[in-house]
């Protein structure tokens, strides 16, 4: 369970009718995931953890280096085959004796979500999104249901690699971001509007914290992300609203302090839904 006060060290977020009403604060926590068949290991997405720290990947790689933003990763504790995990990628985009990098697809998802993955033939298993995309492509609204958010679309890439190789468990998986290596923290809060309504929260980041990323997920069926810029800054109460047109295209509108940031269009099965997603280092 989300710890209160440690959430509130972290940011203060205030709603109308409450933070467990209005939406999901997911201060990295999780259910126990349900599905059978896989590799899951003794844990889960360590979003699900309170005091998630990023730990950098105790490999070198120049493609990690130049090319990787958010990262997760684990030690498989065992020698792998590359030709195992080349036989899932979809593309090969690097190659060496110790190791091989390429594109995963994700299940029920488009190729843009697409996870670039690289398996070392020590045991390391790194799954990552390109250092210009927003933090928040990792939210998959395909695991997003009762206010819970199961897991991540990078944590969805390491599952399919394990389950390439039968005797590999995931084991004590760990977040990292090579943009920020200054960063120690990462913060997800969603937020569902009622069916056809509008709704919002207030969102206050403090200023001992050093905030590396703002970014967010809209989603009303079709999704879209992208970066703040500018709009959400230290020390303010900030409106964070999701907006509901209620027009003929069904928009949904995603607005701080009243001014819109992007619009997503609603399908006839979808409630608008938005995730802020927050990199930061917390002292």
């Amino acid at each position: 369970m989300l710890n209160k006060k440690s959430l509130n060290l972290i940011i203060k977020i205030v709603g109308i009718v409450g933070i467990f009403s209005i939406g999901i604060v997911i201060g990295f926590f999780i259910l126990n995931d349900t599905q059978t068949n896989n590799n899951y290991g003794n844990n889960n997405d360590p979003i699900s953890d309170n005091d998630l720290l990023f730990l950098a990947p105790p490999i070198t790689s120049s493609f990690l280096d130049e090319e990787a933003g958010i990262t997760i990763y684990f030690d498989a504790g065992q020698s792998l085959d590359l030709g195992v995990a080349k036989n899932e990628f979809k593309t090969i985009e690097e190659e060496t004796a110790d190791y091989v990098i390429g594109s995963l697809g994700l299940p029920n998802l488009p190729e843009t979500e697409d996870v670039h993955c690289l398996v070392h033939k020590d045991g390391w298993i790194v799954c990552f999104y390109l250092k210009q995309e927003p933090t928040s492509k990792i939210v998959d609204w395909n695991f997003y249901s009762g206010g819970i958010l199961s897991k991540t679309k990078l944590y969805e890439g390491l599952e399919i690699i394990a389950n390439a190789y039968p005797s590999v468990l995931i084991t004590n998986p760990s977040y990292y971001h090579y943009n920020y290596q200054n960063a120690n923290k990462l913060m997800i809060v969603i937020d569902e509007s009622p069916t056809s309504a509008s709704d919002s929260f207030n969102l206050f980041l403090p200023t001992e914290f050093t905030f590396y990323e703002k970014s967010w997920n809209l989603n009303g069926g079709s999704t879209k992300i992208g970066k703040f810029s500018g709009e959400l800054n230290q020390g303010i109460t900030h409106i964070i609203s999701l907006d509901y047109t209620g027009y003929s295209d069904y928009n949904y509108i995603l607005r701080v302090d009243g001014t819109e940031i992007d619009r997503v269009y609603r399908d006839s099965q979808s409630q608008g839904r938005v995730a802020v997603v927050l990199v930061y280092y917390q002292p």
